[in-house]
């Protein structure tokens, strides 16, 4: 029997797709949002494709909080929350897993007075506490995820390791944010378009795909549903390990296709990914990590820049 590795697939396995249907209705966003410029810039840290950034919670830290667009709101691990005595509340919900189908699971809730990320404060912000799940937790406190900058204009820039953070109103020009993309939200979560082409056959295959700086597991580059799996030319499928889900554990099942995937006026030539049970695919750190990337969810678009060369692993 074939050697298996474990290996933590966030984006799909780990977290969930936070489809969480009561959950969502309690918000993460925040109830209100200071900005002492109209344009900020803070510093984050990277180890092994994880971008770190140093945040202040309810007036303590600096905090190390993960930057995870693939996670749709704020979560502060529990050793952090006991030290800050946060009041949580317990809440029943219902969670989509990695096979397609919904568990009712009871999840901790809690709402920080004030997160500040630089001088940029966020209060009365939602969030989730809970404890650790892998490795890749151990040296931060917590997650920053999509929601809490939801009515911010912002851009996460891979290669100059920084955020900058925008008050919406005075964003008067995207001249040099890139290349314009149409974004929608799938429970809180930024959503792309993008499209997988055959040459030899001039067949093409749309699908969407999540982007998620907080999927930090390399190789391989992206995520593509299963239901795809037989359609796309790809080399032979090898299982490369399992991965920890609510459900026990499933193979992790990669390749390379022999195709070219398309994000806007990106292409990536036989990209390697991996077949995963859910609706949408994602798309992770190895390849983000070279692109400044700007978010406007309230006008449902984004903006990719290329500033390094991306190779295909």
């Amino acid at each position: 029997m074939q050697n298996k590795t474990l290996v933590l697939l966030k984006f799909f396995c780990v977290v969930f797709l936070p489809l969480l249907s009561g959950c969502y209705s309690f918000s993460y966003q925040p109830s209100q949002i200071t900005f002492a410029s109209d344009e900020e810039t803070v510093p984050l840290t990277v180890n092994d494709d994880r971008f770190v950034a140093e945040i202040m919670v309810n007036g303590t830290g600096p905090h190390r909080f993960l930057v995870d667009t693939g996670n749709s709101g704020v979560e502060i691990f529990d050793t952090l929350a006991d030290k800050l005595k946060l009041q949580t509340s317990p809440w029943q919900t219902t969670q989509m897993t990695p096979f397609g189908t919904f568990t009712a699971v009871t999840v901790q809730l809690s709402r920080a007075e004030s997160i500040q990320w630089g001088s940029t404060v966020f209060r009365g912000t939602g969030a989730l506490v809970r404890s650790r799940m892998s490795s890749q937790e151990k040296d931060v406190e917590g997650i920053i995820g999509f929601g809490l900058l939801e009515n911010v204009v912002w851009t996460f820039d891979g290669p100059g390791k920084r955020v900058i953070l925008r008050r919406p109103a005075k964003v008067l020009s995207t001249a040099g944010f890139g290349n314009e993309l149409p974004m929608r939200l799938f429970a809180g979560l930024p959503v792309i378009r993008a499209s997988i082409a055959d040459e030899s056959t001039s067949q093409t295959w749309p699908v969407e795909l999540i982007v998620d700086t907080g999927n930090s597991s390399g190789i391989p580059n992206f995520l593509l549903p299963v239901a795809l799996q037989d359609k796309i030319p790809h080399l032979p499928i090898s299982i490369d390990g399992e991965a920890a889900t609510a459900k026990g554990a499933v193979d992790v099942r990669s390749t390379m296709l022999t195709a070219t995937l398309t994000i806007g006026n990106e292409q990536f030539s036989r990209p390697t990914v991996a077949y995963v049970q859910v609706p949408l695919g994602g798309v992770g750190a190895s390849v983000l990590k070279h692109y400044v990337i700007t978010f406007d969810a309230a006008r449902s678009r984004m903006w990719m820049r290329r500033q390094s060369p991306v190779v295909m692993q």
